[in-house]
């Protein structure tokens, strides 16, 4: 589980004892980069500003909130790995949970084997996905408080920006978490890669200038370097 020890993980419960405990359990596993809330509103705060790789939540929240609710107004869209860990559990919270998503559910009084098995298979299952699956015609992101549907088709570029990357779309830039190796396996092939740090459309490139080493396309500019140039340039029969 070594490979997963830098991953960020977002800790949820209103019981500021339990978030204690919690987080000294998972740092005791081996993972350090760790973000807490100890609200409903700040767990949706956080969630507002960055992208963890694992959220772990108790089930009963405050303002008469769960977990469920904490889903679906966050974690619908999003392919983050989520366990619920609570006191109190039902058949019927268990049934409720799996109607939205796939989510494991674990107990408080849990060992830290248990904890540490499911840390380790939802990073796994999240590694599996994103270098197997290939993405559909459309997919969700995050846009402050809403929703935005990008289409695959829509897509002119994407570039690195630390943790994350981001979707050229028609003048504007959307964020998602992934690194750009996993993410040019999940797309089709007109989408090539021109740089350690760019993706781009084929179907939307107008101009290579090769003595500047970028590529134009509608609304955006892309480096390429040496490495890329022999694919960019056979991607267009250009001797």
């Amino acid at each position: 589980m070594v490979q997963f020890f830098d991953k960020e993980i977002l800790l949820i419960d209103d019981d500021k004892m339990h978030l204690s405990i919690l987080e000294e359990r998972i740092k005791t596993l081996g993972f350090k980069n760790i973000i807490t809330a100890n609200s409903y509103k700040s767990a949706v705060q956080i969630l507002d500003t960055l992208v963890p790789d694992l959220v772990i939540t108790d089930h009963f929240l405050d303002n008469s909130k769960t977990s469920l609710d904490f889903v679906k107004e966050c974690l619908l869209f999003r392919d983050i790995p989520t366990i619920v860990i609570t006191t109190f559990h039902t058949e019927k919270i268990f049934d409720e949970i799996l109607v939205l998503t796939p989510i494991d559910f674990l107990s408080k009084s849990c060992s830290d084997f248990e904890l540490s098995k499911s840390l380790q298979l939802a990073f796994s299952r999240l590694m599996q996905q994103a270098q197997t699956s290939k993405l559909k015609e459309f997919f969700f992101v995050k846009v402050g408080k809403n929703i935005k549907k990008i289409c695959l088709n829509q897509i002119e570029m994407i570039s690195v920006d630390g943790k994350y990357l981001n979707i050229s779309v028609d003048g504007r830039s959307y964020i998602v978490r992934s690194t750009l190796i996993d993410f040019i396996k999940r797309l089709p092939p007109n989408f090539i890669k021109v740089h350690q740090s760019f993706i781009v459309n084929l179907d939307f490139v107008e101009t290579i200038l090769v003595e500047e080493s970028k590529v134009k396309l509608r609304t955006c500019e892309a480096d390429f370097s040496r490495a890329f140039k022999k694919q960019l340039m056979s991607s267009y029969f250009v001797s």
